[in-house]
């Protein structure tokens, strides 16, 4: 797995995929054992940076291990509790039915359009 990490103002944007083409992540992975700890070190960097507002692009994730929804959901905890928030965009059907039957969607945003993920870290309560 690939990964690709952008800083858009105060928000981090990170993208996965098997490969980079035109600057672009491409092809579908699976988040498993591996690639989940891909995942955690990233997560771990920018919180020890000091970010705390992440959007995970999905749309390349063709499915996740229990591992790495233990990760997502221990970084939405983690990044609550410094005043930040986790948001996950454009994740596969099969994916959001994971989220909604483990009520993972409860805790984060879901966006399906990557500028209204950002835009709505401006619209925070």
């Amino acid at each position: 797995m690939q990964t690709k990490v952008e800083y858009i103002g105060n928000i981090v944007f990170i993208s996965f995929g098997s490969k980079l083409d035109k600057g672009a992540l491409v092809g579908d992975v699976e988040m498993d054992a591996d690639n989940s700890a891909i995942l955690e070190t990233l997560l771990e960097k920018e919180l020890e940076n000091g970010k705390v507002n992440i959007i995970l692009d999905l749309h390349n994730i063709a499915y996740i291990y229990s591992y790495g929804l233990s990760i997502i959901f221990y970084a939405y905890k983690d990044l609550v509790d410094k005043g930040g928030m986790l948001k996950i965009l454009s994740p596969s059907i099969s994916l959001q039915e994971i989220f909604r039957l483990l009520k993972m969607s409860t805790f984060f945003e879901i966006f399906l359009d990557k500028q209204e993920a950002i835009d709505s870290f401006s619209k925070k309560k």
